[in-house]
């Protein structure tokens, strides 16, 4: 089926940009911004980022689970590298994909239940400059680095995760 090829090319690639992207946040931005923001505006430039990531992030995310889910269900009676694993066999495209289409829109969440309290004192730091001093708005930034791994990890995770599926299947 042509849809087949296209999904694969879609997911891999989509979920290459956005771990790219979660990647850069982590390692290159926030470590940067850490070193030489002054403190009126580190959480200003955190805001910044925060807000680019978080319109550009979610169009990736949709189009990875979309693609990978549907190479799931496209998938799922092939046969993966373990032939005496049976159905619960993890090396299947099925399942591949399937954690594919699942971690990477895990990330929503994630952000959800674990990032928002330090978002949202990040948001007011940025808001009001003198809520709280420079030591505080490097250890929230430093906070949230820690915590935005676990999405780096996620969508990682899926990535690998669904262009090994599509190099199996």
């Amino acid at each position: 089926m042509a849809l087949i090829p296209i999904a694969k090319v879609f997911g891999v690639t989509a979920a290459g940009i956005l771990s790219g992207l979660q990647i850069s946040f982590s390692h290159i931005t926030m470590p940067v911004l850490l070193q030489t923001a002054p403190d009126n505006l580190l959480a200003k430039q955190w805001l910044a980022f925060y807000k680019i990531g978080a319109s550009v992030a979610p169009p990736y995310a949709i189009t990875c689970a979309i693609c990978f889910g549907f190479l799931a269900y496209k998938s799922r009676n092939l046969k993966g590298l373990l032939p005496d694993a049976g159905p619960f066999d993890p090396t299947t495209p099925f399942a591949l994909y399937t954690a594919a289409a699942v971690s990477i829109p895990a990330i929503v969440p994630w952000t959800v239940t674990q990032m928002v309290p330090t978002n949202d004192r990040l948001m007011l730091k940025a808001a009001q400059n003198d809520a709280f001093g420079l030591e505080e708005a490097q250890a929230l930034v430093a906070k949230w680095v820690a915590l935005h791994m676990v999405r780096v990890g996620l969508v990682v995770f899926g990535t690998v995760c669904g262009a090994c599926g599509a190099v199996l299947s």
